[in-house]
């Protein structure tokens, strides 16, 4: 907006190009000057003609048009008038809006200026812009100060005495420069002092001084001024200009004039923002000087005017403000950490909330978008939750419409096992909960309309109210589950690594997968629950050798051990238990066949773990102990010390006898063997086929002897649960071992 005096010529200036936005020069151009607030089917005031400016440096297109603000032409005071052009370019007729202006105060640039005072404005109007401290008989107002046209405001004295001030307001960023005053003062011999208000000091000073005329002949003094006589704070802008004399009788002004520079803010509305700080701020709404980085709002109410006044839908909030909602906040963006943000009952569509504690009901026809915030007791609209803390001072979420919420790597504020609550019932539509890497506990009530979905990454305890229906799918780690009032028309999967299953209501659908500590279901009529978890206590308190989780001990499958669990089974034989094993100090240290070689065929792995003394020797040292033991001492009737003593002391035949009797079987005696029909008939290799074909149980001593060759000696192999074993030749399969939780099968 430009001010001008009527009378005075007002330029403006356009550019116009190609339709492929190159400038051109065009043909015809036009112009038409319209009064503000006319009829629509008015005609213009002025239809002035735009000139081309053709000087060199000039680039095509340039036009300059300029008006002439004359009463001649149409024009009135303190009219408001639109400025608008048209020209032909590419046999197109485009048209523009090229500016606006006001005659009654002269204004140029808006931006800083330097040196001279850019812009003049009168006193403030009436009854606000003149005070009087002493003196009688005012004649018209301030108002009459407005324009020098004859008609004048005029104070007589009291007493000799007249002093007054006229109070101007050049703007929070305005600077005063001059007061330019046209009147006179009577009388002659008498003193008129002028006098500007220093706000820095609170004290007025004189900047002039003139002589009283018995005559009304019209004159004009100005009167320089600096940057110290403009208030501040709650002065913002003001500018108070005084007249004083001890023995004059009249003063007369025709008209008063403040002429001031604007001075930019050093900051400005950065980030495209209105600043705003509830601590520190300062109120008030002067555009470009309130609500700047340098100067924030006190008020969000004073924010949200500047904000509409500069077309500005973002706000940046300090830390430590509060921010009350007044009116609805809409598609508008609050940045900030560490803030504020009570909701009032007002509605949040569209919004972007960042940084903030969140608390009191909202509503929204649009999505919202929140991030890294901390919610407490909270009405919120559908939308994206980002980072976002849940349970803050213990408060439960509630929803405020129905539509899709979606929670993104949030989580629980609430300390302890405590866990946040929230509330998605009564909504009256479709509503989906999607909650994605959600860490913590959480306590749901849901209805018919509702379907929430959760993953959780690190989960205590997770309850879901079912009393009025709805559908979940919790999928992750958690301590716990609680599924409360389940009832016919309900579904929940789990599908979790998890503690506890609890289960009460009357009816519905429960699927139970991945691995579970127990459940515990008291559903009547009873629920259908399929439970197709791997049960905790199963897998790692009451496996025995022969199942499936004895591979934990294989090599190939934890890191933990270094041995063959087939060998370790064969090794140890049926009956060790998974718990004696992982609990046996040191085992890790020895190799199984040598533990049994070293103990014998029956020890069990306590037997192993608890011999004294035996976790300390190597193979070489037991060796050496038992081939160096004292014979008097292993010689109890029916050990191997006894029958190796007896032997080795040359003992009669008849306990030679004995010995081959107790090797070769009970019944058999020495006489038989030797005098068996044919036997010293045979030869070696008859001898041989006969005692490789013995048959033991169902196998022959020679397919007994292969089966364990390929077992302790062979290559092996495993897939899943089943383990092969070949023979010495590494190319013939002898035993294929196969482990479930039902047990072992071979062949």
């Amino acid at each position: 907006m430009q001010y001008a005096d009527l009378g005075d010529t007002v330029y403006f200036w356009f550019a116009s190009n190609d339709t492929d936005g190159s400038g051109d020069d065009g043909a015809t151009p036009l112009a038409d000057v319209r009064l503000a607030g006319a009829a629509a089917d008015a005609a213009p005031v002025y239809s002035p003609t735009p000139v081309l400016l053709t000087a060199v440096g000039y680039t095509p297109g340039c036009h300059e048009l300029a008006v002439a603000a004359t009463a001649g032409n149409g024009f009135a005071a303190n009219g408001v008038y639109a400025v608008f052009c048209s020209l032909t370019v590419d046999s197109q007729n485009p048209s523009g809006f090229v500016g606006n202006f006001q005659l009654q105060r002269q204004q140029v640039d808006a931006g800083i200026s330097s040196g001279t005072a850019a812009i003049s404005t009168t006193a403030v109007a009436a009854p606000n812009g003149f005070v009087i401290t002493t003196g009688s008989n005012e004649g018209n107002d301030e108002d009459s100060t407005h324009a020098l046209d004859g008609v004048y405001h005029t104070l007589e004295d009291t007493g000799g005495t007249t002093d007054a001030y006229y109070i101007f307001s050049v703007g929070g960023n305005g600077v005063p420069v001059t007061v330019s005053w046209w009147g006179y003062a009577q009388s002659k011999g008498d003193t008129w002092k002028f006098y500007a208000y220093n706000w820095s000091t609170s004290a007025w000073e004189q900047v002039g001084e003139r002589d009283g005329k018995d005559d009304t002949k019209l004159k004009d003094q100005t009167f320089d001024l600096t940057n110290a006589h403009v208030g501040t704070g709650a002065n913002l802008g003001k500018v108070h200009f005084r007249f004083a004399s001890a023995d004059g009788t009249l003063f007369a002004t025709d008209r008063i004039l403040c002429s001031y520079s604007v001075v930019g803010s050093s900051v400005g509305y950065a980030l495209g923002a209105v600043w705003v700080n509830t601590v520190d701020g300062v109120e008030g709404t002067e555009v470009d000087v309130n609500g700047v980085a340098d100067n924030p709002s006190k008020l969000w109410a004073d924010a949200l005017i500047i904000g509409a006044a500069k077309k500005l839908d973002k706000y940046v909030i300090a830390n430590g403000s509060t921010v009350k909602l007044t009116a609805a906040c809409e598609t508008k963006t609050l940045l900030g950490s560490e803030w504020i943000l009570e909701l009032e009952a007002q509605s949040i569509s569209g919004t972007y909330v960042e940084g903030a504690h969140i608390s009191g009901v909202s509503s929204g026809a649009s999505h919202v978008m929140i991030v890294n915030s901390n919610i407490g007791a909270a009405t919120m609209p559908p939308g994206h939750y980002l980072r976002c803390g849940f349970g803050d001072d213990d408060g439960t979420f509630t929803a405020a419409s129905d539509g899709e919420y979606a929670f993104v790597d949030c989580f629980s504020l609430v300390p302890g096992s405590g866990i946040p609550a929230f509330v998605w019932t009564g909504l009256g539509a479709t509503t989906g909960v999607n909650s994605r890497r959600w860490s913590g506990g959480a306590a749901h009530t849901l209805d018919s309309d509702v379907t929430l979905s959760q993953d959780v990454v690190s989960g205590g305890a997770q309850t879901f109210d079912l009393t009025a229906g709805g559908d979940i799918e919790l999928r992750g780690f958690c301590r716990d589950v609680t599924i409360t009032a389940i009832a016919a028309g309900s579904t929940v999967q789990l599908d979790c690594i998890m503690g506890t299953v609890t289960i009460t209501g009357t009816g519905g659908i429960v699927n139970v997968s991945g691995v579970v500590g127990s459940i515990a279901d008291t559903t009547s009529p009873a629920a259908t629950v399929t439970n197709d978890a791997i049960s905790a206590e199963t897998a790692l308190t009451k496996t025995t050798w022969t199942d499936v989780l004895a591979g934990y001990l294989d090599k190939a499958i934890s890191s933990r051990s270094s041995h063959d669990a087939a060998a370790v089974v064969t090794a140890l034989g049926t009956g060790s238990t998974l718990t004696d094993c992982l609990t046996a100090a040191g085992f890790s240290t020895h190799d199984a066949a040598a533990v049994v070689t070293a103990l014998g065929t029956g020890s069990t792995l306590t037997d192993c773990l608890t011999a004294a003394g035996f976790s300390t020797h190597d193979a070489d040292a037991v060796k050496t102990a038992v081939w160096n033991a004292v014979q008097a001492s292993y010689v109890a009737a029916g050990s191997m010390g006894k029958s190796l003593s007896d032997a080795s002391a040359g003992s009669s035949p008849a306990s030679i006898a004995a010995a081959v009797v107790t090797a070769l079987g009970t019944g058999s005696t020495l006489t038989d063997c030797l005098t068996a029909a044919g036997f010293s008939t045979h030869d070696a290799d008859a001898v041989t086929t006969a005692v490789w074909a013995q048959v033991i149980d169902v196998l022959t001593a020679e397919e007994l002897l292969r089966l364990v060759l390929s077992v302790v000696a062979g290559d092996f192999s495993k897939s899943g649960n089943v383990y092969t074993f070949k023979r010495q030749d590494g190319a013939t399969t002898e035993v294929t071992l196969t482990i479930t939780s039902a047990g072992r099968t071979a062949s």
